[in-house]
């Protein structure tokens, strides 16, 4: 098992399942472009539960700028090798975005630090 592809990736959206990306010990690559289809293409298809993904590397740029995403995404664990787009939701605990520590997802398209006493507000793509 090498890529995490768009069936794969559809089969877990429509039972709201989490999709685990780890395999023989490594993580998966799931392609930015793959999930960008899924929210844009097939959003119509997914449960109310959203796409969960943990153990993933997204590859790729995901940019969701101008999409209306009617569900929820969360990345567990997941690394990112290119800083999502702005608004475009990102990511949640455990996951890895360049040199990010410990971050949560904001609805409104920001990530929040859980460092720190000011918890101040990152984002990206701006």
């Amino acid at each position: 098992m090498g890529e995490i592809d768009e069936a794969e990736l559809l089969s877990a959206g429509q039972r709201g399942a989490v999709l685990d990306g780890m395999a023989d010990g490594r993580k998966r690559i799931l392609p930015a472009a793959v999930l960008r289809r899924c929210c844009r293409e097939l959003k119509d298809q997914i449960d109310p539960r959203g796409l969960r993904l943990t153990n993933a590397v997204v590859t790729g740029e995901l940019d969701l700028t101008g999409l209306v995403v009617p569900f929820s995404l969360r990345f567990d664990g997941c690394e990112f090798d290119a800083c999502p787009r702005r608004r475009a939701p990102l990511p949640g605990a455990g996951t890895t975005l360049r040199s990010a520590k410990k971050f949560r997802a904001r609805p409104d398209g920001y990530l929040r630090s859980s460092m720190g006493p000011d918890r101040r507000r990152f984002a990206c793509g701006l």
